[in-house]
């Protein structure tokens, strides 16, 4: 899409598909709109007019946005991603959270990106030069926003390098530095697929499969789990016995009525045992000795703990260990 409205030609009409194909796999298809009105507008900048480019640019704008549309979820598409934009999920979920410049997704996606722009970024036309602050702001937004401002700006950056040398002695050594570079690409993959592997090692580790091994041993119905960690909670999927969970961590399209019960219980709002109530909830895995775990202790005789294991700690309700009585003839 990038590439489509980079060249300015007819072709740039294909941004419409393109993006109707990206929101039946994507909510983040609303950055093709967004995009192409960015664009539109630095166009009227560096054109001094409302240009044929930017009137262009604009009418692709809208009807991608109307393209967006173009999935079986209709408007709610649209209304989804809005509540997402204000959901509390984004203080739940890492990649939600602002990137940092001691990130790693930072010194490596984003680092040598901006010092280009730092270095050569004058060189650029004003058109680039824009686009290039809007989307540096737009990746300090959040870490998940690092690869598309590598993959808006790297042409931008790469753009703006001086041209290539003249002298023979120039050229040698930009042959050892390519070389040099082609090698450092190659390591740096190695280890980032090296460190991603024992990472993903290490959080099998922490997750709590002992006591969900304890409750659906011991549990004389379907339980009905809350994880203080809600990513905890997709274990339970797919075992047998079964178990109800209140939230599976491994999606995000709950309504906000969902997550403000979740976040009441988390931080022991007033109200938070009267949500474990009302959805029922008979079994509850908390971290040991956080805030949670000492609420659920103030109430010894709804809660008790059966099962710990090094990340977590199970309290049940007693009727949740008692036999079903036999229905009355």
């Amino acid at each position: 899409m990038l590439w489509l409205l980079e060249a300015e030609g007819p072709g740039v009409w294909l941004v419409v598909p393109v993006t109707a194909v990206w929101a039946n796999l994507h909510a983040s298809a609303y950055l093709a709109p967004a995009i192409a009105l960015l664009l539109a507008g630095a166009a009227v900048v560096r054109d001094g007019a409302w240009s044929r480019s930017a009137r262009t640019l604009s009418a692709v704008g809208a009807a991608s946005a109307l393209a967006t549309l173009c999935t079986p979820l209709g408007l709610a598409l649209p209304r989804y991603v809005a509540m997402l934009l204000s959901s509390p999920i984004r203080a739940a979920i890492a990649e939600w959270g602002a990137t940092s410049i001691g990130a790693v997704a930072f010194t490596a996606g984003a680092l040598p990106l901006l010092l280009m722009l730092v270095a050569f970024g004058v060189r650029s036309p004003v058109r680039d030069r824009i686009v290039a602050v809007v989307f540096t702001v737009f990746l300090f937004a959040a870490v998940r926003n690092v690869p598309i401002f590598a993959f808006a700006i790297a042409p931008i950056a790469l753009a703006a390098l001086p041209c290539g040398p003249s002298r023979p002695a120039d050229a040698f050594f930009a042959r050892i530095a390519a070389w040099i570079t082609v090698v450092a690409a190659v390591a740096a993959a190695a280890v980032i697929a090296a460190l991603t592997w024992n990472a993903a090692s290490g959080a099998a580790a922490m997750l709590p499969d002992r006591t969900r091994a304890v409750l659906l041993l011991r549990a004389r119905s379907e339980p009905r789990v809350f994880c203080e960690d809600f990513a905890w909670c997709s274990i339970f999927l797919g075992r047998q016995p079964s178990a109800t969970v209140f939230m599976d961590g491994r999606g995000d399209p709950y309504p906000l009525a969902v997550w403000n019960a979740y976040l009441r219980v988390l931080h022991g709002n007033v109200g938070w045992d009267a949500v474990l109530a009302r959805y029922r909830v008979d079994a509850v895995l908390v971290r040991p000795d956080g805030a949670l775990e000492s609420l659920l202790r103030t109430q010894p005789r709804l809660w008790r703990m059966i099962a710990s294991d090094a990340v977590s700690r199970l309290y049940v309700r007693p009727a949740l260990l008692e036999r079903p009585r036999s229905p009355q003839r």
